[in-house]
Order: structure tokens, then C-alpha cells, then sequence
């Protein structure tokens, strides 16, 4: 099945229709020879397929409905009976508003009188959530998006066209969630909206409680509008524990003394606590102290973790995964290199911080009784089920502490705890990556608004700058670093990846683009003005784990000032097929 999207006499399509590569079959069957979907949405297609430089095919296939991709008999028959949809203007142009917020209540209030205006005017409502949790979450709370005029959903929910949209929330609009990183087309679904709200008119509003960098320079530029929360709730402080101290006065556990007393205290008084860390398992590798040796995966260029995991079928046992490839082998005895025995176990994941908590409850139990322990992490709460029965005896008080990493910074599902701790935030702070700075802040942010009390964070980097800058609540300072180096929302980046069994092929691959990107882009320059369409092409280099799935990752990165899609794009055209272009990726690893 085929839409048409227009119509030209084949007399001007005689030499193109020559040199095409693919056969030209005649139509067997016209369904419908009316318009059933929205103008604006095909322009809405062609628009995402153009800017994500991704197969028309592909983008209709994400953007459409799956009826239309899959059609079954019954489908057939009611689309051609449908009547044409009457071609509809562009709407008035609104500016998006960034609504910045921190306040469930106030938030789900803002949002209620916003879809009870646009339902009063006649309008539809698509309501973006970037998790499945979402949906439940805001059913329950705002009833009015049971009405047959709103739809809710995560990306996918731009897929269902409608004829008379009039408002568009996106909440939580910094979520990373929006992008489409694992599968083709790699869209992002908030540009997508943003997008769509442009061509149907329809009021944008972009929900966050912290808003993304590339949002509040668009507010700056007065490209969009901000609404910042009424409430005068403050966050709670952040203390930054030095755990270079805590070595120097003999403390050698991941707890400082600070989180141990405070623990105990909020089991003592039947309390609650969250501890973050963001790495699972027991130890982030396994080292040789003699020739410096680390475990890593036969597959993939990276450390293996240390497990305490089934292995089998009836007992528990010590395990080494790969987090990339899902390798597992048993942790050698001797050093593989130099057949030595002093190796030892670094870093800290989830389950290293709960053996080390036990340990502490245990010396101290008139202090510490009826206490329980929880964890959730990919290990024990693979899936959204299991994450919610965590979610739900928390909130029912079966744990007094919950051990987490990223999965369990979920507010809305966490409520609010007594005490909050980052265990490290060291190993975050080493990954080569731009919006490393705004995920630390954003990070703190969320454990924050969980909580009613000051929040401990333990680093061996007291003095780095973003430590320093927690407490801000702000990313206006990143704006300023972003500028500086030309980075988003200053430029657009592009990620060129390319992947193969044999290192030297893989190399060699990146090196061949890199010259071709070049002289295409030369061949471009005669006809544009360099000044106003700049762009830098950086590398190639190997990827940030050069190897996974025993796979050589090589990779090119576009630094972009290109405004113009067409021109952009005929730079593209150089890029093989068997590349992965990434437009506007949410890192650069």
C-alpha cells in the first residue's frame, strides 16, 4: 500500500524515471482517491525524513499508524470509506512555553487548565511523556485526558494524526528518552512535536522542572516564552561531603561518617532513605596490583563488572558481565597475564553499597532494628513491573532504605524521602561528553525534589567547578561554556558511526568518508557563503568503547552552522549506506 503525496504530469518525469534504480510497477488498486490524512502531516513526514536524514519509507513508517504499514482487510475497507479531509490553514503561529516547575501539584493544575481551555475550544490535545509510566501517572491525576479529544502516549503517539490540534504538552521535555537511539528512523520525538505545533498552529508547551539548555537560550532569543513556577517551596541544600577526608581520619568505607549517623538515625525513627549510585553490580573491574592488568570483555573494549548473581540454577555465585554485550565468565583466581594472585576488585556498584550498609546495621543493632534493604537496579527490576512493585512497597514502607541507579529516579513514583545521598558522583564527571555538566545538575535536581531535606553528595573532587555549581538550579552558566566552544544549541552536531569485525577495514572506511566529506564540501563551497554556512568535520577516531559486540566502532563528528536542509543534505549523500548518521545525538560517545 502507497500514499500519494503529489501528482505531476510523467511527461516532466520521463528522464528521471530513465535513470531511476528501482522498478516502476503499475497501481493496481486506488482505495481511496480522497485525502484521509492531514495535509500538515505528510509535510510533517517529509519535514522529519529531510532533517533526520532518514529514508522517507522508514519515517512514514514511525510517524503513520501501524494500520497503514500492516494493512488487514477490515482497515482496507473503512479507509475507503472514508471521506476526504477538508484541507485545513495554518493555524496562528504561538511561541512555545517553557514551563519551569518543581511542584507536582502545581504542575498537574497548569496542565488541567490548559487542556480543559483547548477542549472548550473544540480542539485536540497530544499530551508527550517520554516513559510508559507517565501514562498511568497523569490518567490518574488529570482526569480530562480520558476525553476522545486527548491523546496521551510516549513518542510513538505522534503517529496518530489528527485534523484540528490546538495544544501540544510535552512534558519532562529535557528527557533523553525522546530520541530514538536504537533503532531506525533516529528521530527525536520533541522536535518532531515542536515541528508539528509549527505547521498546525497549535500551543506548545514544554514541561520541565529543570528545562534543557538548548530551551532557556531559545527563551533568551525570545524564541519561546517562560512560565516559572508561583511556588515559593525552596529546594533543599546540598552538602558536599569531601571523601578525601573521610580517608585521612581512617574511614575506608563508600559511607562517610555524615551518611552512617544520619542512616541510623532515619531507621531508628521508622524513616525512609534513597541512595544513588549510578553503576550495578559489586565492583566496576577487577584489577592485577603486580602488572596492572584489568579484566575486560573478549567482545567489547570495556571492563567487566562484578556480579553477585544466579548462575545456574540453584545457587547464587560471583559472576563478571559485560554491561554492553551481556558476556559472562567467571572471575579468574591468578591474573590471566602474569599468573599472579594480588588481584583486587575497584570501584563500587548497587550491590557493593548494600553489602557495605548491612555491614553497618549489623554492628549497631539496638539502633538499628526491623530494618529492610532494597534495590533497584537492571539486575532485579529488569522490566517497568518489577520497577513499580519496588516503587510500591517502598512507598508502603517495606524498605527503609532504597538503593538505586538512574531507573530510580522516577519522582513521581518515589514520592518524598527523609534523607537522599549521592554515594559518587565522581565517575559521571569522567565521561568526555558536553551534556555531562548538564546531566550532574539535573541529576541533583531530581534527588532534590525527592526529598524534604538536605541531600548529601560524596566526591573526591570537592572542587570541581560543576560540584561547586549544584546548588545553582541553574544552566545559564553552560550556556556560556557552550557558546565558547560552539556546541548545541550553537551549532548542530551530526554523528557519522561506522562498525566492522576487522580493525584495519574499519579504520580504513572512516579514513575514505573523512576525505570524501571534504571534497564534497569543497565542491559545495563555490556556490554558498562560507561566512554564514560554517562546518567543522571532526575526526576520524575510534568511538569511546572501540569495540563492542566484537565489533571496531570508528566514528566522525559533524560540527554544523548549515541552516539550509537541502545544502546539509548534499553533504550527507557522500555517507555509505552501512554508516549510522545520528542527527542531533543525545552524546557524542
Amino acid at each position: 500500500m502507497a500514499i500519494v503525496i503529489s501528482c505531476v504530469p510523467v511527461g516532466q518525469k520521463k528522464q528521471s524515471i530513465k535513470k531511476s534504480s528501482f522498478q516502476i510497477k503499475p497501481i493496481d488498486k486506488v482505495i481511496n482517491k480522497n485525502a484521509v490524512i492531514p495535509r500538515h502531516h505528510i509535510e510533517l513526514v517529509l519535514w522529519t525524513s529531510s532533517y533526520f536524514y532518514s529514508s522517507l519509507g522508514l519515517t512514514m513508517k514511525a510517524l503513520l499508524p501501524k494500520s497503514f504499514t500492516r494493512p488487514t482487510k477490515k482497515f482496507l475497507a473503512e479507509l475507503a470509506a472514508l471521506p476526504p479531509i477538508p484541507r485545513a490553514g495554518q493555524g496562528e503561529t504561538h511561541k512555545p512555553v517553557v514551563y519551569w516547575n518543581r511542584d507536582s501539584a502545581e504542575k498537574i493544575n497548569y496542565y488541567t487548565s490548559k487542556i480543559r481551555a483547548a477542549l472548550k475550544d473544540g480542539k485536540y490535545i497530544l499530551f508527550l511523556v517520554p516513559e510508559l509510566y507517565k501514562i498511568s501517572y497523569f490518567s490518574k491525576k488529570i482526569p480530562l485526558l480520558s476525553d476522545e479529544n486527548c491523546f496521551i502516549g510516549t513518542r510513538s503517539a505522534l503517529s496518530t494524526p489528527r485534523q484540528n490540534l490546538g495544544l501540544i504538552i510535552i512534558d519532562e521535555e529535557e528527557s533523553p528518552f525522546y530520541k530514538s537511539f536504537d533503532q531506525q528512523p533516529y528521530i527525536n520525538a520533541k522536535t518532531v512535536a515542536l515541528k508539528l505545533g509549527e505547521l498546525t498552529g497549535a500551543k506548545i508547551i514544554l514541561g520541565s522542572s529543570l528545562p534543557s539548555v538548548e530551551s532557556l537560550w531559545a527563551v533568551k532569543k525570545k524564541k519561546y516564552t517562560l512560565k516559572a513556577s508561583s511556588s515559593k517551596r525552596e529546594a533543599p541544600d546540598v552538602k558536599i561531603v569531601d571523601m578525601r577526608q573521610e580517608l585521612k581520619h581512617g574511614n575506608y568505607s563508600i559511607l562517610s561518617g555524615e551518611l552512617q549517623t544520619r542512616l541510623k538515625n532515619v531507621i531508628n525513627n521508622n524513616e525512609q532513605a534513597i541512595l544513588f549510585i549510578n553503576r550495578k553490580g559489586l565492583s566496576t573491574g577487577l584489577l592485577c596490583r603486580d602488572c596492572g592488568h584489568l579484566i575486560k570483555c573478549p567482545n567489547c573494549d570495556v571492563p567487566m563488572v562484578y556480579h553477585n548473581t544466579a548462575y545456574g540454577i540453584r545457587h547464587m555465585a560471583y559472576i563478571l558481565i559485560c554491561h554492553h554485550c551481556g558476556q559472562k565468565q567467571r572471575p579468574p583466581t591468578l591474573c590471566p597475564e602474569c599468573e599472579s594472585y594480588r588481584i583486587k576488585f575497584i570501584g563500587t556498584g548497587t550491590q557493593r553499597v548494600e553489602q557495605e550498609l548491612n555491614k553497618l546495621l549489623i554492628r549497631d543493632p539496638a539502633k538499628t532494628r526491623n530494618y529492610r534493604i532494597g534495590r533497584i537496579d537492571l539486575d532485579v527490576a529488569p522490566t517497568l513491573g518489577y520497577q513499580q512493585k519496588i516503587f510500591q512497597d517502598f512507598s508502603d514502607k517495606k524498605y527503609s532504605v532504597l538503593i538505586g541507579t538512574q531507573i530510580m529516579l522516577k519522582p513521581e513514583l518515589l514520592g518524598q524521602v527523609d534523607l537522599a545521598a549521592i554515594i559518587t558522583i565522581d565517575p559521571i564527571l569522567s565521561f568526555p561528553d558536553f551534556r555531562i555538566n548538564e546531566q550532574v545538575i539535573r541529576l541533583v535536581n531530581k534527588l532534590r525534589t525527592s526529598t524534604c531535606n538536605q541531600l548529601l553528595l560524596q566526591t573526591y573532587s570537592p572542587d570541581n567547578y560543576v560540584i561547586q555549581n549544584v546548588s545553582n538550579i541553574s544552566l545559564m552558566s553552560e550556556i556560556e561554556n557552550r557558546r565558547e566552544l560552539s556546541l548545541p544549541p550553537f551549532s548542530q552536531l551530526i554523528k557519522l558511526v561506522y562498525a566492522h569485525k576487522d580493525p584495519a577495514k574499519a579504520e580504513q572506511e572512516a579514513k575514505i568518508l573523512k576525505n570524501k566529506l571534504l571534497v564534497q564540501w569543497d565542491s559545495l563551497l563555490p556556490n554558498i557563503r562560507y561566512t554564514i554556512y560554517d562546518i567543522q568535520i571532526l575526526g576520524p577516531a575510534p568511538a569511546f568503547i572501540p569495540r563492542t559486540g566484537n565489533r571496531y566502532v570508528w566514528q566522525i563528528m559533524l560540527k554544523s552552522k548549515i541552516k539550509d536542509l537541502t545544502l546539509r543534505n548534499r553533504l550527507l549523500r557522500v555517507v555509505p549506506g552501512d554508516w549510522k548518521i545520528d542527527v542531533d545525538p543525545i552524546e557524542t560517545l
